[in-house]
């Protein structure tokens, strides 16, 4: 599998906006940065003329997204801005529910990769070894999780919960609770773990609490 642009973000160590503007807009990064970035590129062999033929959708393609919950709002907005964008390219964008259900997600993506030109995986529930094999040759984008072998876009949420903590501290507090969501997200488990740093760095004792969902 060829490598990704995901890839070359974690081999330099930048965050993956950084990583594209190495091959978009160099001159907004630092020479410094901008040498590991493209040394890493190197590496791994990752071509981005490649990636942009293969991760571009032509004109009147059709474009699935897998969503775990349309009611969520988060999600609903994403939609909307898809279908936005799928009009203003001439493309269709499909939507498909998966009701935060293992095995509908599962079932859609299987049903839709050889029906769709390219497909967008919204907060997957499914393990990190199953997805690439399940999406196939199928061009494919997850949206709020990390998988190895899959471009991604994610929510850098290290700087937020940072401000949240030092402001907690200063306000006296040392004994810091965190009310988790589900423990399948691979969101909430990346934020689990940037406010149990924090608290640490912070001296700080920290608990979690779980969230009884109906699924």
């Amino acid at each position: 599998m060829a490598a990704t642009l995901t890839e070359v973000a974690k081999r330099a160590e930048v965050a993956l906006s950084t990583a594209s503007r190495a091959f978009g807009e160099p001159g907004r990064l630092g020479a410094e940065t901008l040498r590991k970035v493209l040394a890493a590129a190197e590496e791994l062999g990752y071509d981005p003329g490649r990636a942009r033929r293969t991760e571009s959708a032509p004109r009147g393609a059709t474009v699935a997204v897998v969503v775990p919950d349309i009611a969520n709002p988060v999600f609903g907005a994403f939609v909307k801005a898809a279908q936005g964008e799928g009009w203003r390219r001439e493309q269709a964008v499909v939507l498909a529910d998966t009701s935060f259900d293992r095995d509908r997600e599962r079932d859609m993506i299987a049903r839709l990769r050889d029906r769709a030109d390219g497909i967008v995986v919204c907060s997957s529930r499914l393990d990190a070894d199953e997805l690439p094999v399940l999406c196939g040759r199928t061009p494919a984008v997850l949206v709020n999780r990390e998988v190895t072998g899959i471009d991604c876009v994610l929510a850098d949420a290290t700087d937020g919960l940072r401000q949240t903590v030092d402001y907690l501290v200063a306000l006296g507090h040392r004994h810091l609770a965190y009310v988790q969501g589900s423990a399948r997200s691979w969101s909430n488990t990346h934020r689990l773990a940037i406010v149990t740093a924090l608290a640490e760095q912070a001296g700080c004792a920290s608990t979690c609490w779980e969230t009884r969902r109906r699924r």
